[in-house]
C-alpha cells in the first residue's frame, strides 16, 4: 500500500491503493447503496485506487516570544513568592527560638534588615517582567511595610518603653508614612491600601490618646479616614478606581461598626451600609453592592440586637433587606447588560477631581470637629 499526499488551498487529497477484492466489495456496496454510479464504479475498478479528499489539518501555532515571556514572568512570580514564604516561616521558627536571648539592637538589626532586603528585592525586579513583576514587587514591598511596623513595635516597647496606645500610634504613624513613601514611587495598590489602612489605625490611635474615656470616638477616626479614601478614589485622584472605591466602603462599614454600642454609631452604621448600596446602585457596581451587602448583614442584625432586643425585628429586617439587595442585583445586571447601557449616559462612578478634593476635606473636617464635640462634652 503506498501512501501520496498532495495539497491544495485549504484540503488535501490522498490515494490509497486497495486490494482488489476489497476494492471490489466496497465499490458493490457504494453502488447498492446509490452513492456511486455504476459508470463511476467501472472506472474505480478500473483504476484500482480509491480518492478520499479530507481537510487538511489546522496547523499548530509554534509559541512566540511573547509566549516565553509570559510564562517566565509567571515562574519568577510564583517562585518570589514562595521564596518570600519560606523565608518568613524560617525567621519566624528562628526568632520564636532565640528571641528571647536577643538583645534590643540585635532584634531591630534583624528586623530593620528584613525591612531593608525586602525593598531592596522589589527594586531589582527585572522591568522586562511586566504586570507579574509589578505584583512581586508589591508584594516584597508589603512584606517590608509588615516589618517595618515590627522594627517600630520593637524600638517603641523596648527603646521609647511608651504604653499601649503609645506604641499603636507610633507604629501606625510610622509604617503609614513608610507605606505612602513607597506608594508614591511606583504606585501600587497594595501600598495604597497599607497607606490608608496605617492612617485609619494611626488616627484611631489618636483619638484613643486624646480621648481614651470614649469608646466609640476611635471608629469615628476610621470611618473618616475611609471616608476621605472613597471620595479621592471616586474624583479620580486615587486609583484604581475600581479597587478603591470597594475597599474604602468596607472600611468604612468596619470603622462605623465600631461605634456601637453607641445609638449614634448604630446610626451612622446604618446610614453607611445604606449608602454603599445607594452608591452601588447609582454607580452600577456589583462589587460594590456586594461590599454594601456584607455591611447590611453585619450591621443589621447587631443593631435591631441593641435597640430591639428579642422580638421578630432582627430576622424580619434582614428578610426585607435580602430582598432589596436581590432586586438592586438584578437591576445592576440588567442595566450593564442591557440596551439602556449601550445607549451611553453618564458614568456616574467617574467624579470630578476638584469636587472630590472639596469633599474630602469637608467630611474631614466634619469628622474632626465631631470628635472633638463628642470628647470634650
Amino acid at each position: 500500500m503506498t501512501h501520496v499526499s498532495s495539497s491544495n488551498g485549504h484540503r488535501i487529497t490522498r490515494q490509497v491503493r486497495a486490494p482488489a477484492t476489497q476494492l471490489s466489495v466496497l465499490v458493490d456496496r457504494w453502488v447498492g447503496a446509490g452513492i456511486i454510479t455504476e459508470e463511476q464504479a467501472a472506472r474505480m475498478r478500473a483504476e484500482g485506487d480509491v480518492r478520499v479528499t479530507l481537510p487538511a489539518a489546522a496547523p499548530v501555532p509554534a509559541p512566540t516570544a511573547e509566549d516565553h515571556r509570559r510564562a517566565t514572568s509567571l515562574a519568577v512570580e510564583a517562585l518570589g513568592y514562595l521564596g518570600g514564604v519560606i523565608v518568613l516561616v524560617g525567621a519566624i521558627m528562628v526568632g520564636a527560638l532565640y528571641w528571647e536571648d536577643l538583645s534590643t539592637a540585635t532584634r531591630l538589626a534583624l528586623i530593620g534588615t528584613a525591612a531593608a532586603a525586602l525593598v531592596a528585592g522589589g527594586f531589582v525586579v527585572p522591568p522586562g517582567l511586566g504586570e507579574a513583576g509589578d505584583r512581586l514587587r508589591s508584594v516584597l514591598w508589603l512584606a517590608s511595610t509588615g516589618a517595618v511596623a515590627g522594627f517600630m513595635g520593637v524600638f517603641a516597647v523596648d527603646v521609647m518603653d511608651l504604653d499601649d496606645s503609645a506604641v499603636g500610634l507610633a507604629v501606625a504613624s510610622v509604617t503609614a508614612v513608610w507605606a505612602a513613601a513607597l506608594w508614591t514611587m511606583r504606585h501600587g495598590f497594595l501600598q495604597q491600601a497599607a497607606a490608608m489602612v496605617m492612617l485609619m489605625i494611626t488616627a484611631a490611635t489618636a483619638v484613643v490618646q486624646v480621648f481614651p474615656d470614649n469608646y466609640s470616638l476611635p471608629g469615628l477616626g476610621v470611618w473618616g479616614v475611609a471616608g476621605v479614601w472613597l471620595l479621592l478614589g471616586w474624583g479620580g485622584l486615587l486609583g484604581p478606581r475600581q479597587a478603591v472605591l470597594p475597599a474604602a466602603a468596607a472600611a468604612m462599614v468596619v470603622g462605623a461598626m465600631t461605634t456601637f454600642p453607641a445609638d449614634a454609631g448604630v446610626v451612622l452604621a446604618l446610614a453607611t451600609a445604606a449608602s454603599v448600596v445607594l452608591l452601588a446602585v447609582a454607580f452600577r457596581d456589583l462589587v460594590l453592592l456586594a461590599v454594601g451587602a456584607v455591611g447590611s448583614l453585619m450591621v443589621l442584625p447587631e443593631s435591631v440586637s441593641i435597640w430591639f432586643p428579642d422580638t421578630l425585628a432582627a430576622p424580619v429586617a434582614l428578610l426585607l433587606v435580602g430582598g432589596g439587595m436581590v432586586l438592586a442585583a438584578l437591576w445592576i445586571a440588567r442595566r450593564r447588560t442591557g440596551a439602556t447601557e449601550a445607549a451611553g449616559g453618564r458614568d456616574l462612578s467617574v467624579g470630578d477631581a476638584r469636587v472630590a478634593s472639596y469633599a474630602a476635606a469637608a467630611v474631614a473636617l466634619a469628622v474632626l470637629a465631631t470628635i472633638v464635640v463628642i470628647g470634650l462634652a
